[in-house]
């Protein structure tokens, strides 16, 4: 008989997270002694110890819940964020965790007791099918809490509510209606030229009250905002005199960023490898010239025609295709003009179509295949030459299994990356790069999810 001593070792440290099981035994690696076989719906703090994460708050349903919707995040100033909904050709709006409604209030003067209750007020301008927000501030009735509803039954004076799922409100059992205390307002919409199914290819850049937004199958738009409940899209006026173009079909933009005081288009259907760089200041004029402030365009030469996926602007612009890294220098070290730029691949990984996260001076994305996950950063202290895309998922590979989709990057209270699996499970990261901290981590939420986005929007409360 053998006998062995037990051992107890203290474990003062987790910023390995959750780590492969390829790893068990492996005690010669530094990050196995720091690593969890199992971390679920806990996060990893940079100091070293893990807490449970926040919960979720029901902030509203989806306009429809059988399509794919998106949320895109629109900051005016640091005290005045939004969420946007993005669905099937409309757009809400999401501020302090609340719909905006379209500030038309409709008082209520009389509610029946009947199956359906018939509401009364007068020249409601509501119609069958609006989606409308009923507060109850008293006056009897209060099994009508405040929530959304449905209009159908509508006359000029009257009308009946469902609840979202097409359901009749019937009051029949309510405690009566005293005239006054309920109020209707609609929640507020705007139009857009985007389908469901294109929703998750839009790509955006913000320039204080605008957004930039382009998609390969639509014209480039600019969505304004004057106030929490007035948005408009508009097709901007693109001042050209070169070729590729930029405003006819299968020559939209799909990628869309600011860099160096320009606007930068890039991968149009007929010119996947290419960039638009507008004039210095001015972001809608693209005549190309030879002074240093002239807009440009630029096209990748490489042996393959990879379309570029992401633009990501640090202190450097670093393009991503679907078959490799590049970055976009000058000859003489200055600003991008039209003379001096000069486009240097640095790997051969490609990434995934979709958003890309900055954190500090690093570009996060997930590699062609989905599986894993690359940090594209410099690392030499001199060379120019000192980019490289380094794999952040290989102590943890297992977590990725079905494919990372989409990224959301939330900065406080920790720095975590968020990424939404296929499978709908939610992925953190706690990445502070200058600490040599990636630590990865698995969340399980209850209920079905179409959008990382809307998953992550809802864990850090974003307004």
């Amino acid at each position: 008989e053998v006998l062995m001593a037990r051992s107890a070792p203290a474990i003062s440290t987790f910023t390995a997270g959750e780590i492969s099981p390829r790893l068990e035994g492996r005690v010669t690696i530094e990050k196995y002694r720091e690593g969890l076989s199992n971390l679920t719906n806990m996060i990893v703090q940079p100091h070293g110890g893990v807490t449970r994460r926040p919960g979720t708050e029901y902030l509203g349903e989806v306009k429809d819940s059988d399509d794919v919707t998106r949320l895109i995040p629109f900051e005016f100033k640091t005290s005045d964020t939004y969420a946007l909904e993005f669905g099937d050709q409309y757009m809400r709006v999401f501020r302090n965790g609340l719909q905006v409604l379209e500030d038309s209030e409709k008082a209520v003067s009389a509610i029946t007791l009947a199956s359906p209750g018939v509401f009364t007020s007068s020249a409601h301008g509501l119609s069958n099918g609006d989606e409308v927000y009923l507060d109850n501030t008293g006056g009897g009735m209060t099994e009508l809490v405040s929530r959304n509803y449905l209009i159908a039954g509508a006359t000029t004076n009257t009308f009946t509510l469902t609840d979202l799922f097409g359901n009749a409100v019937d009051t029949t059992g309510f405690t009566a209606y005293t005239g006054s205390g309920i109020s209707v307002d609609k929640i507020y919409e705007v139009s857009t030229p985007y389908t469901s199914a294109q929703v998750n290819d839009v790509r955006f850049a913000q320039s204080a009250d605008v957004m930039y937004l382009v998609h390969p199958s639509h014209a480039v738009r600019t969505l304004s905002r004057t106030d929490h409940n007035a948005w408009t899209f508009a097709t901007p006026v693109i001042n050209e005199n070169d070729t590729p173009t930029l405003t006819s079909a299968d020559n939209y933009p799909s990628v869309v960023t600011f860099f160096e005081q320009r606007l930068v288009f890039a991968a149009s259907n007929n010119n996947p490898q290419t960039l638009w760089f507008s004039k210095s200041a001015d972001y809608l004029n693209f005549h190309t010239g030879v002074s240093d402030d002239d807009a440009l365009i630029y096209t990748i030469a490489s042996n393959k025609v990879n379309a570029i996926r992401y633009l990501s602007a640090t202190r450097i612009l670093s393009i991503g295709t679907s078959g490799g890294e590049y970055v976009l220098t000058t000859t003489n070290g200055g600003p991008v003009t039209p003379t001096q730029t000069v486009i240097r691949k640095y790997s051969n990984y490609g990434c995934i179509d979709s958003e890309v996260v900055q954190v500090a001076d690093v570009t996060l994305f997930s590699q062609r295949g989905a599986r894993k996950v690359r940090e594209f950063r410099y690392v030499g202290e001199v060379d120019v030459a000192g980019y490289a895309a380094t794999d952040i998922t290989i102590l943890s590979e297992h977590l990725t299994e079905g494919g990372i989709e989409e990224f959301a990057y939330q900065q406080e209270p920790e720095s975590i990356v968020w990424a939404r699996r296929a499978d709908g499970t939610l992925l953190g990261l706690t990445y502070r790069r200058e600490e040599e901290i990636v630590a990865w981590h698995k969340h399980i939420i209850g209920g079905e999810f179409s959008g990382g986005q809307a998953v992550v929007e809802s864990i850090i409360s974003l307004p």
